[in-house]
C-alpha cells in the first residue's frame, strides 16, 4: 500500500503549455481540463498521496488554462462588452429549447451520425466498465482521466436546452472520445489475436457506417446547407459592390460572418462592418436605427427564422427610417442610406 508522504510525479511544462492552448481556444477544453484534473486529484489521492500534495501541484497545473481562460474572457470584454458571450448569436430553435432529454438524446444522435453505432456503443459500454472499476477499485482509479473527454457533451447538451439550433459539428469531440476508449477496450483484451479481431471489428464498423470518404457525410452535408444561397447572394454582393464607398455597414456576426468572409474575397475588411463585436455603437444602432450610425445594412431573412436585424425590422416599422431596401438574394436584404 503507497505511503501517505509520496509525492505527486513531476509536472512537464509542455503540458502546461499544450492545457493553455486547448483552454485558449475551444470552450470544450474548459469542462474536458476541469473534468481531467478532478479525476486526477482522485486517482493520486487514492493511491494515498496527501490531499494538501494533491491540491498544490493541481492548482499549480490548473493555473496554465485558468490564464488562458482569463485572457479569452478579458479579450471577449474588450470586443463584445460582455466577459463571456452565451447568447444572442443565434435564433432559438424551439425544437430542443428546454427539453433536457430531448437534448440529450441529440447529443446522442450527433454523435451516432460521426461515430456510428458499433463504435459509439462499444465507447459507451467500456467508458461505463472503466468508471465502475475506477470507483470500486485502488489501483485502477486513473482510469477515469480519459473518460473526461465525455464531459465535452456538456456544452451542446447545454447549447440545445438554451435553444441553440442542432449541429453535427459539435459532437466532433464526443466522436474522438468514442474513439480513444475503444482503443482502450482494445489494448484491455489480454489474448494478442483477440485484441486484433476486435480492433478490426471496430475499423470495419466505423467505415461500413461512416466511411470518411463519403461526400454524403454527416459534417459535410452540413457544411453544404448554405452553398446554394451562396450563389443566390452574388446578387446582393453585385449590387453592394457597385455602389460601395467605403460606408459602415451594420451586419449581424451571428447570422451573417459566414457572408462577411465570402466579402471578404470582394476586398471587404472586418473593420468595414459594424458587428455585435463593436459594443456600444452596435446597440446604439439597434436602438436608434442603422441611419445614424451606417451607410448600409444587411439583414439575414430567412435562415433560422431571420436575425437580430430582422426581428427589430419586424417588431418597429420605423427601424428602417432613412433607409431603402436596394435589393436581395440568397435570404439576404440589403438596405442602403438615402
Amino acid at each position: 500500500m503507497p505511503k501517505a508522504a509520496e509525492t505527486v510525479p513531476p509536472i512537464p511544462t509542455r503540458l502546461g503549455v499544450a492545457m493553455f492552448a486547448a483552454a485558449w481556444t475551444r470552450y470544450e477544453a474548459w469542462l474536458i481540463l476541469g473534468a481531467a484534473l478532478a479525476a486526477a486529484a482522485y486517482a493520486l489521492v487514492r493511491r494515498g498521496i496527501a490531499v494538501h500534495r494533491v491540491a498544490g501541484a493541481l492548482a499549480r497545473l490548473a493555473a496554465w488554462p485558468a490564464a488562458a481562460a482569463v485572457l479569452f474572457a478579458g479579450n471577449s470584454r474588450i470586443t463584445t462588452g460582455q466577459w463571456l458571450v452565451t447568447g444572442g448569436f443565434y435564433e432559438v430553435d424551439p425544437t430542443y429549447h428546454g427539453l433536457a432529454l430531448k437534448s440529450l438524446i441529440a447529443v446522442w444522435w450527433g454523435t451516432h451520425r460521426l461515430s456510428g453505432y458499433v463504435v459509439e456503443s462499444v465507447a459507451l459500454i467500456v467508458a461505463a466498465w472503466l468508471a465502475t472499476r475506477a470507483l470500486a477499485r485502488r489501483s485502477a482509479a486513473g482510469d477515469l482521466i480519459p473518460l473526461a473527454l465525455f464531459s465535452a457533451a456538456a456544452l451542446p447538451f447545454y447549447g440545445f436546452v438554451e435553444g441553440h439550433p442542432f449541429r453535427v459539428r459539435y459532437m466532433v469531440v464526443m466522436s474522438a472520445a468514442c474513439a480513444l476508449v475503444c482503443g482502450v477496450a482494445v489494448g484491455l483484451v489480454r489474448r494478442r489475436i483477440a485484441g486484433a479481431l476486435l480492433a478490426g471489428v471496430l475499423v470495419a464498423a466505423a467505415v461500413i457506417e461512416s466511411p470518411p470518404w463519403s461526400l454524403g457525410a454527416a459534417m459535410i452535408e452540413e457544411a453544404q446547407w448554405d452553398v446554394p444561397r451562396t450563389i443566390e447572394r452574388r446578387a446582393v454582393t453585385d449590387c453592394l459592390r457597385g455602389q460601395y464607398h467605403h460606408e459602415k455597414i451594420l451586419a449581424s456576426m451571428g447570422s451573417l460572418a459566414h457572408y462577411m468572409q465570402e466579402l471578404s474575397h470582394e476586398g471587404f475588411r472586418i473593420a468595414d462592418f459594424i458587428h455585435e463585436g463593436n459594443g456600444a455603437i452596435w446597440n446604439l444602432a439597434l436602438t436608434t436605427g442603422p441611419a445614424a450610425h451606417a451607410g448600409w445594412m444587411l439583414i439575414e431573412e430567412q435562415s433560422e427564422g431571420g436575425d437580430v436585424l430582422a426581428r427589430r425590422v419586424h417588431e418597429d416599422v420605423a427601424f428602417t427610417r432613412g433607409m431603402d431596401r436596394v435589393c436581395v438574394g440568397g435570404g439576404v436584404a440589403l438596405y442602403k442610406r438615402r
